[in-house]
């Protein structure tokens, strides 16, 4: 899969590795194995900070969008950095144009 072959640069807001570790411990996966995937397979990924601002702007997304938070802070770093989102869930794809952000599907 080139995302984790290291060909693109993968860039995320500051929550990304909480949310993996949550979503794969949720599954059965240890955090031991969590921490070993991120460091192998997304060592290159880029965390966008967030900070007071940060959140002001977030927040003006959610109010656009009506998305959650966590996927609003995920299109404001698509807007933010001038990247497209990629990403499977149909809402965000959806919405996030409504911010001003460019989502596809992986």
């Amino acid at each position: 899969m080139p995302l984790f072959a290291g060909r693109d640069e993968i860039v995320v807001p500051s929550i990304f590795d909480l949310e993996v570790t949550a979503a794969l411990v949720r599954r059965g996966v240890t955090p031991d194995r969590v921490a070993a995937f991120l460091a192998r397979h997304l060592a290159t990924r880029r965390l966008v900070g967030i900070g007071p601002r940060a959140v002001r702007t977030a927040r003006a997304v959610v109010s656009t969008t009506r998305l959650r938070a966590a996927d609003a802070l995920y299109v404001w770093v698509a807007v933010r950095e001038d990247l497209p989102l990629v990403t499977a869930d149909r809402e965000v794809i959806q919405r996030a144009p409504l911010a001003g952000a460019r989502a596809v599907e992986p």
